[in-house]
């Protein structure tokens, strides 16, 4: 299916009962293989700590292994970006750990649920969708990420596991985020990705 990298513009290790962690650079690929890099460690350790979290990773290694990486590609320019088709989150280099924890946890919802992402792709490549449909299907989908991140996110604050400045703002009216998005730029990268797929299917 079409699979590429989803990019945020805007703005984990504890006892594994289900998967196993590896942190060499060669890993089998199980459905219940995790790595992560090891400058994450102690912030992939902080998630772990929520059951939620980890009933997340749990709904990703459904679909194949995770992997957790440093400084990659994209990641450069952006905080970070799910890459569906090595199944690899890509963490910028050098951030805060509140940030880092807010980036990873929110690339892990997009990875959880990367099918619906495929699902969209290939309505566009059937000529279903616009390019104005097909951005907005796609900011609204990320949108449900960045929802369902923040909740975690409050809970673990209030919790006392999770920095406060880990805090993230995301507004409760869609079209609110949708034009912030846009004033951003961000919804100007998802219409080159309808290019891409259009373009290469």
């Amino acid at each position: 299916m079409f699979q590429k990298a989803i990019i945020i513009i805007f703005c984990i290790f504890s006892n594994l009962s289900l998967s196993s962690i590896s942190y060499g650079k060669q890993i089998e690929q199980s459905t219940q293989e995790l790595y992560c890099a090891p400058e994450l460690r102690q912030v992939f350790s902080l998630l772990r700590e929520m059951p939620d979290v980890n009933n997340l990773i749990d709904k990703i290694l459904e679909g194949g292994p995770l992997y957790i990486e440093m400084n990659q590609h994209l990641s450069k320019k952006f905080e970070g970006y799910w890459s569906a088709s090595d199944r690899t989150i890509y963490i910028t280099k050098s951030r805060s750990p509140a940030a880092l924890l807010t980036t990873i946890l929110f690339e892990m919802h997009n990875a959880a649920n990367d099918t619906q992402l495929q699902h969209i792709d290939s309505l566009a490549y059937q000529g279903k969708t616009n390019r104005k449909q097909y951005v907005r299907a796609v900011e609204y989908w990320e949108y449900k990420n960045a929802k369902a991140t923040t909740a975690i996110l409050n809970r673990g604050i209030e919790c006392g596991i999770f920095p406060e400045n880990s805090y993230w703002y995301i507004s409760d009216d869609f079209e609110e985020h949708f034009r912030i998005q846009k004033s951003a730029g961000h919804s100007s990268h998802i219409g080159e990705m309808y290019d891409d797929v259009i373009r290469y299917g």
